[in-house]
């Protein structure tokens, strides 16, 4: 799943940062990649996507090596306007 927040249009601008944390981590999914594209300054999209831990068809458990790397990145969950 994905979801992507536009904010204001990128025009012209010399460099943007695109940043990127882990926001949820759960038993099965490290659902919360969430990003920020902004110059610093103006923020101009915010987004979020679900990973989903599979094997064969099936959705498995997260491995504990996986979660202590996830939580490396862990971060503030963001906040989206309501549908």
């Amino acid at each position: 799943m994905a979801h992507c927040e536009y904010k204001k249009p990128i025009r012209e601008e010399p460099r943007v940062t695109v940043l990127c944390w882990v926001s949820r981590i759960g038993e099965r999914s490290w659902d919360h990649l969430d990003y920020t594209v902004s110059t610093g300054k103006v923020e101009f999209a915010i987004g979020r996507i679900t990973q989903v831990g599979y094997n064969t068809r099936r959705t498995v458990k997260i491995s504990e090596k996986l979660r202590k790397s996830l939580e490396k990145y862990a971060g503030k969950p963001l906040k989206f306007r309501e549908a």
